[in-house]
């Protein structure tokens, strides 16, 4: 909240920690991430042209397409129809959250031979999550490899911490995990794992800004 990127409430319970998060709620949030982190210009991308046939126009439209326009989320997935989509309102994973955040931060994932990196990750993570998953251990973001579960659905909770912590690096933070230079620099955004469908709506706790 202190970083104007969630808005700020007086009891903890109000910010529903534990509750799943949508793909809209995350974009809003790396929408602020990317503006903190002047990844993004604000002025010239900040408009709504319909790119998503399932996102509805307003605040939503805008800032999702703004990310889109700045390659921080994918404009590949279509529908049996063809028409491109986004899934707003469909919970989450945790890789597909930070990646997401990460790209708002402009925080490249080193690309290395991670199958057959000597640590240990959680049972599926496939092979785009691990240059992610270690990218991030480096740079403090995660506190563990084997603890991270990639395809498990984002909480607030994760979002939150995992928000605060690019932001950090963006302003400069120290890398304290492990220092270790990559071979080659690769941008990876907005992956999505097949999972099922959850419409359902959880109670958004972002700050609606008008421009």
């Amino acid at each position: 909240a202190d970083e104007d990127i969630i808005r700020e409430y007086r009891d903890c319970d109000d910010y529903h920690l534990d509750s799943r998060v949508n793909r809209e709620e995350v974009a809003a949030m790396a929408f602020q991430i990317a503006d903190s982190c002047d990844t993004i210009s604000r002025r010239s991308s900040y408009r709504c042209e319909r790119i998503f046939s399932d996102v509805r126009s307003g605040y939503s439209c805008e800032i999702i397409e703004t990310l889109a326009r700045n390659d921080i989320v994918t404009t590949s997935k279509r529908d049996r129809y063809g028409h491109r989509v986004f899934r707003p309102y469909r919970n989450i994973t945790k890789a597909e959250a930070l990646a997401m955040f990460m790209d708002a931060g402009d925080i490249r994932f080193r690309h290395e031979h991670y199958d057959r990196s000597p640590y240990a990750y959680v049972s599926g993570t496939v092979a785009w999550q691990k240059p992610l998953i270690e990218t991030a251990y480096d740079e403090d973001i995660i506190d563990s490899r084997s603890r991270f579960h990639p395809k498990a659905s984002a909480r607030r909770s994760d979002i939150f911490e995992m928000a605060l912590e690019v932001i950090d690096v963006c302003d400069g933070g120290s890398f304290s995990n492990r220092s270790r230079g990559g071979d080659v620099e690769v941008r990876i955004h907005d992956i999505t794992v097949d999972e099922d469908d959850d419409e359902a709506r959880i109670p958004v706790v972002l700050d609606r800004r008008a421009d």
